[in-house]
């Protein structure tokens, strides 16, 4: 059944030759699902607290981690090569100016592909109160200019609300983001998930679980026989409060996933959270804005400028010497509606400052096929080639697994605290398979594992991976700036981060971490504090003391505090 279960995908990746919209649609979390049903093994513990997983032999686990791999490998072939990510997420919203996100979207993404010669992935999404997929191409095979254009001009941006939060979820959902190296965000509105004006709340809040108590009491109004302008006033900003509080709540895991790598583009230029929001995630903040009374094509032009130099410095691609005069190419056509006149053939790579061998002539390029082509069928890699990366993707996994599983009894795991190096302790430790799926949520977010897409916390919200914490479960000792230790208790706590009550807005330093029904305290070396909403604040844990000691602890109180709550559950079904 093992072997069924992969070939089908193994042959649905080499068959369908990549087909991009199809492939980057399977669900990891439904396709780990699949296996586990195949091998019937469960997900979560069985009653003597081990898994199947668990129980199974070094050799098997390679081939159920190999029976994983291979449809992965197999469906990437066109791709494997060139699995730099560049998404584009732009505020579809409604907007009443020419120069609006969808224009400043369009407009950069032409410039990219007019200016950097590697080959990328290109994702461009609209967003409003939810995510949409528009465009998914592979710049080895440039797309035609026109025909591109045309596709981002046929885009809806009619959308009612705006829910920044989508935005960030959908980053934080993608599965690989090693492979994302350039995110940017382009939106003209604040935060809006309710508009009082059309007395429309976001049919996608409606069915989040996570304002469940603010829909109930809008379902109670609504039985009252209240109307839309009573019902936005008594809980509109409520529903805001909770958005905000959201996304605040997501901006450390960007930071941890992405950092420097996501750009968020204020088109215009005065928005009272983009700018803070941005410093929390450590994201750039890029504030040009494109309206009609600003002298919309100098202020596009800096941006497409400074756009160009960052996503450089990110791609480390040096620019060529004529960028600002592509940049030109590229308004003049968008602007004036001339954007066949562009080149679609690659861009020229930058002149080099030292001598070359002479380059041998290339080959004369087959005509550019059409972007649903290029979505529906992308190129596939000979039958050999394919065969030959599957066989050294083997091999790499096969030696190195041997070789930790040789290491690790040998000799305790290092004092490392990075994300790979925590994932390896815990395996070491015979962490079982629920809990060890669970601690590394937060590592794929770094390292593009599957599991997390099956690693949910049990509050439901994959963002976060958060478990809620009874009081006197967690308690966070700090020192403030003024030398005056204090303690508040934990509210919620996931794979690095906590959230803790403290009775005014602190600046401090957090010491320690405390779980007093087993006695544990992991010391904390290194950790950002953030104020969420009132009493309420976030420490993102860097490091601890005592290192992967101390990772080890946190993550056995994790699993201890996750046993709880799902015997919580079982008892009260």
């Amino acid at each position: 059944m093992v072997q069924l279960a992969g070939l089908k995908h193994l042959r649905h990746g080499l068959a369908g030759g990549c087909r991009m919209k199809e492939w980057s649609n399977l669900n990891a979390r439904s396709y780990t699902r699949h296996l586990r049903d195949a091998m019937e093994i469960p997900g979560r513990k069985l009653p003597g607290g081990t898994s199947m997983v668990a129980n199974l032999s070094f050799n098997k686990k390679i081939v159920l981690f190999l029976t994983w791999l291979l449809p992965l490998l197999a469906g990437s072939l066109p791709c494997a090569l060139h699995a730099d990510e560049i998404v584009i997420l732009f505020d579809q919203s409604g907007s009443i100016g020419k120069y609006d996100p969808k224009l400043g979207s369009k407009a950069w993404l032409i410039t990219f592909l007019q200016t950097f010669n590697e080959p990328h992935r290109i994702v461009v999404a609209g967003f409003d109160e939810q995510v949409t997929e528009h465009i998914d191409i592979m710049t080895d095979s440039r797309p035609d200019m026109t025909e591109l254009a045309r596709a981002v001009d046929a885009i809806s941006v009619t959308g009612k609300v705006t829910d920044i939060d989508a935005a960030f979820r959908y980053l934080l959902d993608r599965g690989k983001y090693e492979s994302v190296k350039f995110a940017l965000i382009v939106t003209d509105g604040e935060p809006e998930i309710w508009d009082g004006k059309l007395g429309y709340l976001s049919s996608a809040v409606r069915s989040d679980p996570r304002y469940a108590d603010l829909n109930a009491l809008y379902d109670q109004r609504v039985e009252k026989g209240w109307k839309p302008d009573r019902l936005f006033a008594s809980l509109g900003k409520r529903f805001q409060d909770r958005n905000i509080e959201l996304i605040q709540s997501s901006l450390p895991l960007l930071e941890v996933a992405f950092g420097g790598r996501i750009i968020v583009w204020d088109v215009s230029g005065q928005s009272k959270y983009l700018n803070d929001w941005a410093q929390m995630a450590k994201a750039q903040y890029l504030s040009i804005p494109i309206s009609d009374n600003t002298d919309p094509v100098r202020r596009l032009r800096e941006a497409l400028e400074a756009l160009q130099v960052k996503a450089s410095e990110i791609f480390a691609e040096p620019l060529p010497e004529d960028h600002h005069v592509r940049v030109e190419k590229v308004l003049s056509a968008v602007l004036g509606g001339q954007v066949d006149r562009l080149d679609s053939t690659p861009p020229s790579p930058p002149t080099p400052k030292a001598p070359m061998i002479e380059p041998t002539p290339a080959p004369s390029q087959s005509p550019t096929p059409s972007i649903a082509a290029q979505v529906d069928a992308s190129e596939l890699l000979p039958v050999w080639q394919g065969a030959s990366l599957i066989v050294a993707g083997i091999s790499i996994v096969v030696v190195t697994l041997a070789w930790r599983s040789h290491r690790s009894r040998l000799r305790a795991p290092a004092r490392e605290t990075s994300a790979a190096a925590i994932t390896g302790i815990l395996a070491a430790h015979g962490f079982p398979d629920s809990t060890l799926e669970m601690a590394l949520a937060k590592s794929a977010y770094l390292l593009g594992n599957i599991l997390a897409g099956d690693a949910a916390g049990v509050s439901g919200d994959r963002t976060t991976f958060s478990l809620p914490v009874r009081q006197g479960e967690v308690d966070v000792h700090w020192t403030t700036l003024d030398g005056v230790a204090g303690m508040g208790s934990g509210i919620e706590i996931s794979l690095f981060v906590i959230h803790f009550e403290a009775d005014k807005l602190l600046t401090c330093r957090i010491d320690r971490i405390v779980f007093p029904r087993d006695d544990v305290v992991c010391r904390v070396k290194r950790a950002d504090v953030v104020h969420q909403s009132g009493n309420r604040h976030i420490a993102v844990l860097r490091e601890f003391e005592n290192g992967a000691d101390d990772w080890v602890l946190w993550f056995r109180q994790l699993a201890r505090l996750e046993g709880m709550i799902q015997q919580s559950r079982h008892g009260d079904q």
